[in-house]
């Protein structure tokens, strides 16, 4: 102090002469003092270790602040002398944050965003549930119209038919197209609370009361306007060509206007429901009167009404309607609606992307712990010169919070690209084409890169401000402390219990889509092209055009090369989607039960063309002619539901449009998806019952794909202006079939992957560490004369138990978490003890390979150098 006071009197000597001089010593004569006294004052009254206040002037909001934006500043310089330990921390949490974030991005767009209509709290969807046709029967039109006439408790009710069988033949344009139509009741804009863009929606007086019987107006979607009319404002008035029908404009949708978010195409594969062309209620297809249940009924509540309140007064209503004594009335709300089965497979992938951030964490923690074992020297000087352990954490925790936050920035940038990838490879999804990376994903980013950081930083930085400073000193870097190590040891048995967690849901899930792929579809799925087109109603009004049509577009499929085969119906399996109707038996009570049967048109050959097994009597054959006896051939299925124990053939089927003889009995045939229970179906000949909707099939001698563009030029060859919606082969069908459940397998897969390799790198890092902190007990152990095989694998057992420790914790937790995922199976129990020793002999061998490349390392270790640093 007698130096710096005599440096500081000569520099003001010399700059300022006599008066500086003066000014300093009146300074100095005042500021010791003072300060001396503030000093003594600390050391009596101010903090425990005596270590005092700076400045008693300072108030304590500054000085933290202070103390934090130094603590900022010193943990950036000590992070970028440390590059790649910073690299390889900020990576490994970004990689985790990233896919924490993608998902929660998915589940963010899908379940948590609000339906884009006024008050949608008030929406609920209506559904009939009934013991034999399952909980999500949609309401006939006599059951509506009842609805509406008598509730109470609803501000208004509205149906739809936004289903499969909407599409149109659009001409008029360069080519003919197909696109997408919707119908819909003149109330349905007002239950949701959305107006127009342009125009006005159907009016009352524009529904139909029989089928056909609508006005021929029709409301389009923003996109089609766009598309269509390059979004002219003059389009209200102009006519559009439907199947040969001209429909007036009279309005314009808002952009991204939907009525369902999902829904199935013709072809059963499923997308987003955007219809672009509605018209009202009561077209030609509108089975009005029938007792088909194919309109999707949805209401807004009036402001106080509960849903069970409405449910009572709903129930009460349909009961009176003809032949639903067993039916049961359901109001979901309708955001509910839109996602039901989705919330518990997102979850768990949410879920599975937690588990793998927490393993990123743990391997970060042993990476931090290790380190600051290199920054002992550092720690303990800080201390000796008086910063306390609360201090010393706390500025470890900065370094943790930074990193932390580094990562949830480079987190983000993974989140981006890691959805784009999510919705490239996902299945159709409600809302999936409005999920992005928002303003609330990047804050659940910064969130857990922030939560991140106390995780793996909170343990380390009071181990390391817990050492005393003797220790340290004298242990100048060589040995860990006990608690270091176990802390280690015990992230390593966390990190490889997760990852087994991980890897067994993964292998189930992968178990169960091999028993799914393997499933027999009941037919010869191999070497089958298949097509669909719908015959406007204009052109081919009658059954006698349907039936030539058909027939012409198999002759003419018969001389293509390479085609063994072909045939027709409405509807091939896969999709398998066509109506389903109540069916009995003729000498039944007709008041009684009706089982649901679905409706296949086929061609004569249908069965035998498609591998189809008959069981009992006979196919269809050209003497099934329209002015023939009506038949039908029926699955073994619904055979045994009417007639069990008894011969159906001969006995009289009856559903609702007419009564048919049974004349055989096939197998049964799996229809939309592998995993689905047999359909109960029924087979009536299209020259007999033919349908609008047509899909060919032929099987070929070689690759079907290449007979696929010959089979459109075949269709187009005898009418120019059909629109063919979907084209492909059998096996891609049937593959897109099981798209959900090979999107979750493919998700958990490469978390589980991901898993794995950072508790390989765990396990990895923690043998690294233990190899060079007994570097120097092996040089002695070496020059003493022990073996270097015998301490490579002492270094191998221990690590060995710390793993096979960690795969049993994992093998028992998964045991008891399967159980979330039991549901997602097919043919494959949660406790499969096939996954398990999979999963566990993989962990095992990583972990042993992981173990075994550091401790290697012994064999360099030359013990005279040893101990000549001794």
């Amino acid at each position: 102090m007698t130096d710096v006071f005599r440096d500081m009197y000569e520099a003001e000597r010399r700059q300022s002469g006599l008066l500086g001089v003066a000014v300093f010593l009146l300074r100095a004569n005042i500021e010791v003092p003072y300060k001396a006294a503030l000093a003594h004052s600390d050391r009596w009254f101010g903090s425990p270790n005596g270590s005092g206040r700076r400045d008693r002037n300072i108030p304590r909001k500054g000085r933290l602040f202070e103390s934090a934006i130094l603590d900022i500043r010193y943990s950036l310089r000590s992070l970028r002398k440390r590059p790649l330990y910073t690299v390889v921390a900020v990576l490994t949490l970004g990689l985790g944050i990233g896919a924490a974030t993608s998902m929660f991005s998915v589940i963010d767009g899908v379940l948590l965003k609000q339906l884009p209509y006024r008050e949608p709290g008030q929406l609920v969807t209506a559904w009939i549930s009934r013991p034999e046709w399952g909980q999500h029967m949609n309401f006939r039109d006599d059951q509506y119209r009842l609805w509406r006439e008598n509730n109470t408790l609803f501000q208004d009710v509205a149906i739809y038919n936004a289903s499969q069988w909407g599409q149109g033949t659009l001409t008029g344009t360069e080519r003919p197209e197909r696109v997408s139509l919707g119908t819909a009741t003149a109330s349905v804009l007002s239950v949701l609370g959305v107006s127009p863009s342009l125009g006005r929606w159907f009016l009352p007086r524009e529904e139909g009361t029989e089928p056909g019987g609508a006005a021929p107006v029709a409301v389009v979607s923003f996109e089609f306007w766009t598309r269509i009319f390059g979004a002219d404002p003059d389009v209200l008035g102009q006519t559009i060509v439907l199947d040969g029908i001209g429909r007036t404009i009279v309005g314009v949708l808002p952009e991204g206007f939907r009525l369902r978010w999902l829904t199935e195409s013709p072809l059963g594969t499923r997308e987003v429901a955007s219809k672009e062309v509605w018209l009202p209620f009561g077209q030609s297809y509108d089975c009005i009167g029938c007792g088909s249940s194919m309109y999707q009924s949805i209401g807004r509540l009036k402001p106080g009404v509960t849903i069970d309140q409405a449910l009572a007064e709903t129930q009460t209503i349909v009961a009176s309607t003809a032949d639903s004594d067993d039916a049961t009335v359901r109001l979901v709300p309708r955001e509910e609606d839109e996602t039901r089965g989705l919330d518990s497979p997102l979850l768990l992938l949410l879920a599975a992307t937690g588990l793998l951030l927490l393993i990123a964490c743990g391997n970060i923690a042993t990476l931090s712990l290790g380190e600051m074992q290199g920054r002992r020297q550092e720690l303990a000087t800080r201390s000796a010169l008086g910063a306390g352990s609360v201090r010393i954490m706390r500025q470890l925790l900065t370094e943790s919070l930074l990193l932390g936050l580094l990562g949830g920035a480079v987190g983000v940038l993974v989140a981006i690209a890691g959805t784009r990838g999510l919705l490239m490879l996902a299945p159709p999804i409600p809302r999936i084409d409005q999920v992005g990376v928002n303003g609330l994903a990047l804050a659940f980013a910064a969130t857990l890169g922030t939560l991140a950081g106390l995780v793996f930083g909170t343990v380390p930085s009071i181990l390391a401000a817990r050492s005393s400073i003797g220790a340290a000193l004298r242990a100048s870097g060589r040995t860990g402390t006990g608690r270091v190590r176990r802390f280690q040891r015990t992230v390593v048995v966390l990190e490889v219990a997760l990852a087994a967690v991980l890897l067994v849901t993964g292998g189930l899930l992968a178990r169960s889509l091999s028993r799914l792929r393997a499933v027999d579809p009941g037919f010869a799925a191999a070497s089958l092209a298949t097509l669909h087109v719908s015959l406007p109603e204009g052109q081919y009004a009658t059954q006698e055009t349907h039936t030539a049509f058909v027939v012409e577009v198999l002759q003419q499929l018969e001389m293509i090369p390479g085609v063994q085969a072909v045939t027709a119906a409405n509807s091939l399996p896969f999709p398998g989607t066509t109506a389903g109707w109540g069916v009995r038996d003729e000498a039944t009570d007709p008041s009684l039960h009706r089982l649901r049967g679905r409706l296949f048109h086929v061609a004569p050959g249908f069965h035998e063309m498609m591998g189809i097994p008959l069981v009992q009597g006979r196919t269809f054959t050209d003497a099934d002619s329209p002015n023939a006896p009506s038949v039908t051939v029926v699955s073994e299925a619904l055979a045994h539901r009417l007639w069990p124990n008894e011969d159906p053939v001969g006995r009289r089927l009856v559903y609702p449009w007419t009564t048919v003889t049974v004349v055989g009995v096939v197998g049964d045939v799996r229809q939309e998806t592998l995993g689905a229970p047999h359909d109960l179906v029924f087979y009536v000949p299209f020259s007999q019952f033919t349908r609008a909707d047509v899909s060919f099939a032929a099987r070929t001698s070689g690759d079907p794909t290449h007979v696929i563009p010959l089979m459109r030029n075949a269709v187009w060859s005898l009418d120019r202006d059909l629109a063919i919606t979907q084209s492909g082969t059998m096996a891609s069908l049937i593959s897109r079939s099981a798209s959900d459940e090979r999107y979750r397998t493919l998700l958990m897969g490469v978390f589980g992957v991901l898993a794995s390799v950072l508790a390989g790198v765990g396990v990895f890092g923690v043998t690294a560490r233990a190899v060079a902190l007994r570097t120097r007990e092996m040089g002695i152990r070496m020059a003493l004369g022990a073996r270097e095989a015998g301490m490579v694998t002492a270094i191998l057992g221990g690590s060995m138990v710390t793993s096979l420790l960690g795969i049993t914790v994992g093998v028992f937790v998964a045991l008891w978490v399967s159980r979330a995922v039991s549901g997602f199976l097919f043919d494959v129990e949660p406790s499969d003890p096939l996954t398990y020793a999979l999963v566990a002999a993989s962990l095992l061998i990583l972990c042993l390979l992981a173990s075994y490349l550091p401790a290697r390392r012994i064999t360099r270790v030359n013990p005279i150098d040893v101990l000549r640093t001794e």
